[in-house]
């Protein structure tokens, strides 16, 4: 009876350091400690605190030109708070967004079926409006291609344009962005 609780402990012992060392042969050393960082990550740190306010909107005015006639787009940014999500080395409070006309994208010109420049709304600095930590969305000249057969939400960004490439080859100049002032929240 004692030599098979042994057999089977290094069985048992023998498949969790293969399973362990998966990441390591799979993806070589730099992506194991990466795997197991965010894995520790995700098992020890703690949650940050709740916000007292999970919801709120910002009505903007953003005016631009397009091709020489000027345009203005007034919508409203809503913000809703989603949860926790692990990202570079700890836990954050996670925030998403959507414009009240019920679009995902500030959208200044579609070029194609698939193609839009927009203006660009980081999924990591709208928790600023709603009293997080972060920067905003401060006025910016430049605008973002992006492909909308991706999903909007995570790849917000897409392609930068700075305001030459913006206004030489698009013919957009953008002159002003106005936004409600950011809530006071609380976090607990």
């Amino acid at each position: 009876m004692k030599k098979m609780i042994i057999i089977v402990s290094a069985i048992l012992l023998s498949i969790v350091l293969i399973i362990a060392s998966l990441p390591f042969v799979l993806g070589g050393i730099d992506e194991g400690i990466m795997f197991y960082s965010l894995l520790f990550d995700e098992l020890l740190t703690p949650n940050p605190p709740r916000p007292a306010i999970t919801y709120g909107e910002f009505p903007f005015a953003l005016v631009y030109e397009l091709n020489g006639e000027e345009k203005v787009i007034e919508d409203v940014l809503i913000i809703e708070y989603n949860g926790i999500f692990v990202h570079g080395g700890g836990r954050n409070r996670w925030w998403v967004h959507r414009l009240k006309s019920e679009d995902n994208l500030i959208t200044l010109l579609r070029i194609d079926e698939t193609t839009v420049i927009h203006y660009p709304i980081s999924m990591f600095s709208i928790g600023y409006y709603m009293g997080d930590s972060g920067g905003g969305i401060g006025f910016s000249q430049s605008a973002s291609r992006h492909n909308s057969q991706q999903n909007p939400t995570f790849s917000m960004e897409g392609y930068r344009i700075n305001p030459e490439e913006l206004l030489d080859v698009y013919g957009i100049r953008i002159i002003s962005w106005e936004i409600a002032p950011p809530i006071v929240n609380t976090f607990r």
